[in-house]
C-alpha cells in the first residue's frame, strides 16, 4: 500500500509491481511468506507470487480494509488457540 510511502516511486512493493508488470508477470502485487517451523528449513518471502511448493491448503484471500490509511488491516472473525475457540471478537470489536 503506497499510503505510508512519501510517494510512489518510494514504495518497495509499488516499484517492483511496475517491473513485473513490465515483464507480464500477472502476479505482479502479491507477495508469499513461508516461515520455517524447524532448522532444516529456511524461512522466504516471495516477491510476485507464491511458491505452490509450501502451501499447506487453497489460498485465501481477505480484503484489506481502509487501504487509504497505508495499512495492511484485515477483518477478524474469530481467535482460536490450541482448538479453542476465544470469546473475544464475540462483540464485533475485532
Amino acid at each position: 500500500l503506497v499510503g505510508l510511502s512519501e510517494t510512489p516511486q518510494h514504495n518497495f512493493l509499488n516499484v517492483l509491481s511496475d517491473v513485473l508488470d513490465n515483464n507480464h508477470s500477472c502476479a505482479s502485487q502479491s507477495f508469499g511468506v513461508f516461515l520455517a517451523t524447524n532448522t532444516r528449513e529456511d524461512s522466504v518471502i516471495a516477491f510476485g507470487g507464491w511458491n505452490n511448493e509450501r502451501l499447506a491448503e487453497q489460498l485465501s484471500w481477505a480484503p484489506v480494509h481502509d487501504p487509504e490509511l497505508g495499512l495492511w488491516v484485515v477483518k477478524v472473525k474469530g481467535l482460536r488457540v490450541d482448538n479453542g475457540r476465544l470469546d473475544f471478537c464475540d462483540v464485533g470489536t475485532c
